[in-house]
């Protein structure tokens, strides 16, 4: 349980992380017409209750009706009922609330870089990539950092997501993450003795991603 719970953690923050940069740097290059569709939209997705999200991306994937089905051919098929595509949907929902903030948060880092220093790059031969890995990564480490640990924090304890597709169609021994199995054995085993003690797992867990988040912070203050 706690490995399938740090993997889909892992996964989530990867990508959200890796997308979220790529949209900043989409939003920096784009005019501002089409820069301000792009934020609008983006704040939309972030606006979005957790569980109005879910339940809208839940009729996408739907088994008859969903236009994921239609789309791919996969009529009748549910996404739900496998381990490996209820955690792909539910990837889906948590990276697609994810990526707002951290795009919205390095798209402010973008526009501190001077353009004095990407010219001077660019003159003394620099190729974009180069200047990308060189100029750009350095300059938002520290943002990177802060946003990596936040999305660790947030991932780590997902439950709405995972729960509301679950109670769909999912698989629950098979899809159940820490927090999510934490509720079932509390209050559908009455379980409350096991319950909590996997509660407080994931309190020291959480405590420890805090701890970790604040030094970043602190560290980051001081330079």
């Amino acid at each position: 349980m706690l490995r399938r719970t740090v993997a889909f953690c892992a996964v989530n923050v990867i990508l959200t992380m890796v997308l979220g940069l790529a949209i900043a740097v989409l939003l920096k290059r784009l005019a501002s017409k089409m820069r301000l569709l792009v934020t609008l939209g983006l704040m939309l997705a972030w606006s979005m209750p957790a569980l109005a999200s879910t339940v809208i991306w839940q009729w996408i994937f739907d088994t008859q009706y969903g236009i994921a089905n239609w789309a791919l051919g996969r009529q009748g098929e549910s996404w739900l009922s496998n381990p490996l595509t209820f955690y792909f949907v539910a990837t889906i929902i948590v990276v697609w609330m994810g990526i707002p903030f951290i795009a919205f948060t390095l798209y402010a880092g973008l526009t501190q870089i001077p353009e004095e220093m990407m010219e001077a790059a660019a003159i003394d031969g620099a190729r974009p990539w180069q200047r990308f890995r060189d100029i750009v990564i350095p300059s938002l480490k520290p943002i990177l950092l802060i946003l990596t640990s936040l999305s660790v924090l947030w991932d780590f304890r997902v439950f709405t997501q995972v729960y509301v597709l679950q109670r769909a169609g999912g698989i629950t021994r098979d899809t159940n993450l820490l927090g999510v199995y934490a509720y079932r054995t509390s209050f559908g085993g009455n379980h409350f003795d096991k319950g909590a003690a996997i509660a407080i797992v994931m309190v020291a867990i959480t405590v420890l991603l805090t701890v970790f988040y604040l030094r970043s912070m602190t560290k980051q203050e001081e330079l």
